[in-house]
Order: structure tokens, then C-alpha cells, then sequence
């Protein structure tokens, strides 16, 4: 029980942090992408997802700790900001 409630915050406070890459991203692109918000993730932390599951769209940054990247989930169509 612990374990879930523990995967659920973080889940939670990744679901934030894309929500604010996109709307950053929002600021500097076209009109269309800020309707498009990140879909809450997954709580079951059971269940893995890789990279294999998402369609790498373009870069939106690097930096020091890496680069990141605009990416489509081929199963949904949702837009993540993958590290």
C-alpha cells in the first residue's frame, strides 16, 4: 500500500512537470500545440513503459544534464517531454 501511494506522487509530480514543458513549449510554437495538455500516467507501477512505445517528434532542449525531446505515444496519440 505504501509502495502504490509512494508511485501515485510520483506519478502525480511527473504528470505536473510535463504539464509545464508543454506549456512552455505552448509560449514559443504555434497555437495548436497549447490545447494539448499530457495525459495523467499511468499509476500502476507495475506496468513498464519504453521507449519503443513513443514516436520521437523533435527536440525541444538541451542542457548540461541532457537533452530533451517533444515525443508522441504511438498507443494514444498524447505529446510527453522525454529526458
Amino acid at each position: 500500500e505504501k509502495y502504490l501511494h509512494l508511485c501515485q506522487l510520483v506519478e502525480d509530480d511527473r504528470t505536473d512537470l510535463l504539464n509545464n514543458i508543454v506549456d512552455d513549449y505552448c509560449s514559443l510554437e504555434e497555437d495548436t500545440i497549447c490545447s494539448l495538455r499530457t495525459s495523467p500516467i499511468n499509476s500502476n507501477c507495475k506496468d513498464r513503459t519504453s521507449i519503443d512505445d513513443f514516436e520521437i517528434l523533435k527536440p525541444i532542449s538541451r542542457g548540461a544534464f541532457g537533452r530533451v525531446f517533444l515525443a508522441r505515444k504511438r498507443a494514444t496519440g498524447d505529446l510527453f517531454a522525454i529526458k
